[in-house]
């Protein structure tokens, strides 16, 4: 299937200078109006690619994607095969407000990272890592923050096991209420009916146990 360049990019999660680049090497053919064949040009990428830095490109396109983890491509900076020194340099201006965006954050929770230093003077690995370092304090203290707020864990579990332990009771119970029943039963579809209220009786119980907690 023919495709413009800039629309087999976005399907494989590349850049449009980079797939660019592929065809104006030769290593990607084109056809009419300077559109590609996906299957073949998959192929050829593929070939053409370095498997060990199959890591490095998904976390490019992680970031291209617009993923919200920071901790997904945090400290795995763009490849210079993938990446055009305007796109680097997008990339950088990127990552320098997104830090300053977390540094905002971390301020109103006096978590503020003062060993970051000047982040216009960062390059994009160094930025990186500084967001990676200011992410991880803010998701520190919220955790410290939740821990205070919650209820304890040995708790929760001593609920939840008492709770399942009453269903379960009544699931091994089934077999004794209902034997008589159904051994005086010859229609199979009153037996399955049987079974089945029983079942939903006992899962109603679970419902409402949970509900308690």
């Amino acid at each position: 299937m023919l495709m413009t360049q800039a629309a087999f990019a976005r399907k494989v999660k590349r850049s449009r200078q980079y797939i660019n680049k592929l065809v104006k090497n030769g290593t990607i053919p084109t056809y009419y109006d300077g559109r590609v064949n996906m299957e073949e040009a998959e192929r050829l990428m593929a070939e053409h690619e370095d498997p060990r830095r199959d890591g490095q490109r998904e976390a490019n396109a992680a970031k291209r994607s617009g993923g919200a983890d920071l901790l997904s491509s945090a400290g795995s900076y763009p490849s210079m095969a993938d990446m055009t020194e305007e796109e680097q340099e997008i990339e950088r201006e990127r990552l320098q407000q997104t830090l300053r965006d977390l540094q905002n954050k971390a301020s109103d929770i006096g978590e503020e990272d003062e060993t970051i230093g000047d982040i216009e003077s960062m390059n994009v690995k160094q930025l990186n890592i500084a967001i990676l370092k200011q992410d991880l304090r803010i998701k520190r203290a919220k955790a410290d923050e939740s821990e205070k707020m919650s209820v304890p864990i040995d708790e929760v579990r001593n609920s939840i096991f008492a709770a399942s332990r009453i269903v379960r009771d009544g699931l091994l119970g089934i077999p004794a209420r209902l034997a008589a029943r159904i051994a005086a039963e010859s229609d199979p579809h009153i037996c399955r009916t049987m079974m089945e209220q029983e079942i939903n009786r006992q899962l109603e119980n679970l419902s409402g146990a949970f509900r308690e907690l």
